[in-house]
């Protein structure tokens, strides 16, 4: 026996009038790997949004990195400043206490020469 037009558009009656013959319809048409593509499309979705919120929060931590490491780099600016600072303060310090050595004990060092004079 074959099905002809009419007997598809009797189908089609059928199904209108009767929704829930649908189901029954597709699981004795479609293959179960089918039958199971809408469950698996909602758990794609779901693990797309998972993957959506977990990036977001990737993003957002990779700012808050970023502006840390932004104000690292400030710190360090300001910390090579007054390492600067303490340098040149230390070698006047130097100087200014050779001086007072020299001034001290300048026999010591001159003796030889202010005898001369």
């Amino acid at each position: 026996m074959a099905f002809t037009e009419k007997d598809l558009q009797d189908l089609k009656l059928a199904l209108a009038q009767h929704p829930e013959w649908r189901a029954e319809l597709r699981r004795l048409v479609l293959t179960d790997e089918l039958l199971a593509l809408p469950q698996l499309m909602r758990e794609l979705a779901q693990a797309q949004a998972r993957t959506e919120a977990r990036v977001e929060e990737l993003a957002q931590a990779q700012a808050r990195t970023e502006a840390e490491i932004h104000r690292l780099a400030e710190a360090q600016t300001r910390t090579e400043e007054t390492v600067h600072l303490i340098a040149n303060r230390q070698n006047q310090m130097r100087g200014d206490l050779l001086a007072m050595r020299y001034a001290g004990h300048a026999y010591a060092y001159f003796g030889r020469v202010l005898r001369r004079v």
